[in-house]
């Protein structure tokens, strides 16, 4: 899985305001020229994760359902409903391709993504 290791130099986008995201929404930002698939998994957890689905390569990560399995957060592929962790981007299905995590903060009323590689 990739996940970046955040530094004193990482470089954090805006990706809106807190409020205009519903729990268990998501909705696509560009971090660096990149989608990004950002949810609210609750009133003050937000993940982001790669918005191109590992399987079909289709940006549509953003409008999969937020679930829980197992006690975990995952989205469901709006193209196929393989799960992946919202925390680490690991497939829930063995043997399934990972998505890429980014990191979030928020900031006063303002979700911050990271913007590293």
């Amino acid at each position: 899985m990739l996940q970046e290791t955040i530094s004193e130099n990482t470089q954090w986008i805006d990706a809106g305001c807190v409020e205009d995201l519903s729990v268990g929404a998501g909705t696509c930002v560009l971090v660096e020229g990149r989608q990004v698939a950002v949810f609210r998994v609750d009133a003050e957890t937000f993940r982001a994760v790669q918005n191109q689905c590992p399987h079909k390569g289709a940006a549509v990560m953003h409008q999969g359902i937020v679930a829980d399995r197992s006690g975990e957060a995952v989205v469901l592929c709006p193209l196929h409903k393989r799960g992946y962790h919202l925390g680490d981007g690991r497939c829930m299905e063995e043997g399934g391709p990972t998505l890429r995590v980014y990191t979030t903060k928020v900031e006063g009323e303002r979700l911050m993504v990271s913007a590293g590689l």
